[in-house]
């Protein structure tokens, strides 16, 4: 995180951002991790968050959960704040334009895919890439829609902002509701599906 937030590309100059001429305060907006994150932002502008710092918080938290916070440390220039202090919260709060966007951005790292080692373990237990990247896949794609819950229905609720991705939010609310709730299929049971039946107590 160190190295891609302190190197980057600046007046076509690639190095060592803070030892370059000129270089404005905001050194970081230049980084390879700025790039990193602006890159992939616009994945989570649904959710409330689109700005390259966030996304680069998001991006670290798939290495290890706890990096979220360190990162955090790091690109708001509190670094030596303890988890505790308020200076790094309130800091950290301030990355977001609402509150619904900031409790997005919490759900979405906590459901999402959980870190390195967990997804070797993962890999080593399902013994199958593709189910693997299947699984890895659904854990982010269900933590995306819940924080797009969260962001949307907050602009709706409390700020009373409607738009096309609170039309999705619903119709993904709804079709979520109708999976959990709707009654089980009744299987019409076959000749063929006795036969097997009885040809599986037999053996057994």
């Amino acid at each position: 995180v160190w190295f891609l937030s302190n190197f980057g590309s600046y007046n076509g100059s690639f190095g060592f951002l803070p030892a370059m001429d000129g270089i404005p305060e905001e050194f970081m907006d230049y980084s390879v991790l700025a790039m990193l994150g602006n890159l992939v932002a616009w994945i989570f502008a649904p959710l409330g968050f689109s700005t390259w710092q966030a996304t680069a918080l998001t991006v670290s938290g798939l290495v290890a959960k706890e990096n979220v916070v360190a990162t955090a440390g790091s690109l708001l220039s509190v670094a030596d704040a303890a988890e505790t202090d308020p200076s790094l919260w309130t800091a950290f709060a301030g990355m977001f334009p609402t509150m619904g966007a900031c409790v997005a951005f919490g759900a979405f790292n906590l459901l999402c895919a959980p870190c390195f080692a967990a997804m070797g373990t993962i890999r080593n237990q399902m013994d199958s890439g593709k189910w693997t990247a299947i699984a890895i896949g659904y854990e982010c794609a269900f933590a995306w829609v819940i924080g797009l819950f969260i962001n949307q229905f907050y602009n709706l609720l409390v700020l009373g902002q409607f738009g096309i991705w609170t039309i999705v939010a619903i119709v993904l609310l709804v079709a979520m509701l109708f999976q959990i709730f709707r009654p089980m299929p009744k299987h019409a049971w076959t000749d063929e599906d006795e036969t097997n039946t009885a040809s599986a107590a037999v053996s057994a």
